[in-house]
């Protein structure tokens, strides 16, 4: 019979057709590589980590934004106080399907943000802490975490590619 139950009976499962073969591949299957679940997991755990350092102290992450002498200080408490908001969200929103590209955009939009702070500073050179996790980084050198956010902002580019190949929207 040979595939012929299957489209007799609706109910009959893939591989159940009486022909004992298995399950035939679903068309147009959409199959995630490991290595973009390994970009997704390192993005999401340094976010969630960021955030987490934030969320706890939020006032040495308002000095640490306000001392790079871009925003007031009211901008800098607002934004002290939406920061680790947002990347709790992105590192979030890459695991859940239907918010992914949005996650992609904002995770990346954040990354080019902290860029450009962190060029600011190191071309004015101001000798500040970057502010990324907290009060935990503080002996870390600008140029070093201007380095690290160009390196984690290329990580982006597989997920945008693989997100454009598969339109996971």
């Amino acid at each position: 019979m040979g595939g012929m139950a299957s489209k007799l009976n609706p109910k009959a499962l893939p591989g159940q057709d009486g022909d004992g073969g298995a399950p035939a591949p679903m068309p147009n299957a959409q199959r995630t590589p490991l290595w973009i679940y390994s970009i997704q997991c390192l993005l999401s755990l340094i976010l969630l980590v960021a955030a987490w350092f934030k969320i706890q102290d939020p006032n040495s992450t308002l000095t640490a934004i306000y001392q790079y002498k871009i925003l007031s200080w009211q901008a800098s408490d607002w934004l002290a106080c939406a920061l680790p908001w947002l990347e709790a969200t992105a590192a979030l929103g890459l695991w859940v399907r239907r918010v992914r590209l949005g996650a992609i955009v904002l995770g990346s939009a954040l990354l080019v943000l902290f860029t450009a702070a962190l060029l600011s500073a190191w071309i004015r050179d101001l000798d500040i802490s970057c502010g990324c996790f907290g009060t935990g980084d503080a002996g870390a050198r600008v140029r070093e975490r201007l380095l690290e956010d160009v390196i984690l902002l290329a990580f982006y580019l597989p997920l945008w590619r693989h997100h454009a190949r598969f339109n996971e929207s």
